[in-house]
């Protein structure tokens, strides 16, 4: 059994919409997996990531900074808009500055870099599994998409190790110690 994890809902909440998922296909055989073991799985996904766009209105941009509040995304890719000759968008009246643009973006990081380490300090208690990507250091990626560097081990590429978490951050890594073993 699996550890759950803050994105799951109840069954009984999963059962409001039970019914609607169970006959979205015909069914043929019998059904191997518990669709509320999937559901919940694609709701810890979407949790992972989502792409944003700041808005010109003031009132789009907190729609937007609350969202990334209530979910707890834990990245995010944030790009400003810019005009584009011929399109209906660049003749807009309400452009905003570049400077406003600038400030919402940074805020917005903030906000998904804030949520990203509340996070990865959830999983310090939890094993991982990571699929070693480099071997030079030992650098891999957990499920959970968490990249991890292991120092001071070697391991082969494309093998799979048991780590945890300790705390600090190796630039864009989370610094881990390997569990294989125990």
């Amino acid at each position: 059994m699996r550890q759950p994890y803050d994105s799951d809902i109840s069954r009984e909440q999963f059962y409001l919409i039970f019914r609607d998922l169970e006959f979205v296909k015909k069914k043929t055989r019998p059904r191997v997996v518990d669709l509320y073991e999937v559901f919940c799985a694609i709701l810890y996904l979407l949790k992972m990531a989502a792409h944003s766009v700041i808005y010109p209105m003031t009132s789009q941009i907190e729609t937007t900074l609350n969202i990334v509040k209530q979910v707890g995304f834990t990245y995010g890719h944030v790009f400003r808009y810019s005009k584009r000759p011929g399109t209906r968008s660049a003749e807009r009246a309400d452009q905003v500055v570049e400077s406003v643009k600038k400030r919402r973006s940074d805020i917005l990081r903030d906000l998904l870099r804030s949520s990203r380490d509340v996070f990865l300090y959830s999983q310090l208690s939890r094993p991982l599994c990571i699929i070693i990507e480099e071997c030079e250091p030992v650098r891999g990626v957990s499920s959970n998409y968490i990249k991890v560097e292991v120092p001071k081990i070697s391991a082969h590429k494309n093998s799979w190790m048991r780590v945890s978490l300790s705390g600090k951050m190796l630039g864009a890594y989370c610094a881990a110690e390997c569990l294989n073993g125990d």
